[in-house]
């Protein structure tokens, strides 16, 4: 199903484009479970859909309500780090964007450091 929804956003995408605010999402020191918001701006004058939003661990979670930005308006990505489920350190994960605009999918660095329970 992914991959049929790359597909297509490769043969619908237009010259939509969007904007990520912060690029990277740095958690800071955590020792627990933190949250963090990003916004994403459709700033063209097209309708952009988020069809979906991947994390590379399961330690890295993302939820979100809209998943239509209209013409130049946003959305809130809230992303959710688990401590519990990451060896203390530093860490470097990342979540992936999967939408209707030619921008796919859409790549946002998440770091931060785990400190010992």
């Amino acid at each position: 199903m992914l991959y049929t929804i790359l597909i297509l956003s490769l043969f619908l995408g237009n010259s939509d484009s969007i904007l990520i605010n912060p690029e990277k999402v740095d958690f800071g020191t955590i020792d627990s479970v933190s949250e963090k918001n990003i916004l994403i701006y459709n700033t063209s004058d097209n309708e952009i859909i988020v069809y979906d939003a991947l994390a590379s661990c399961g330690c890295v979670s993302v939820k979100f309500k809209d998943h239509i930005i209209p013409p130049n308006d946003k959305i809130t990505l809230t992303i959710k780090c688990d401590a519990s489920k990451i060896k203390s350190g530093k860490f470097e994960q990342s979540i992936y964007i999967i939408t209707s605009s030619e921008k796919n999918p859409i790549k946002i660095p998440i770091i931060g450091f785990v400190t010992t329970r």
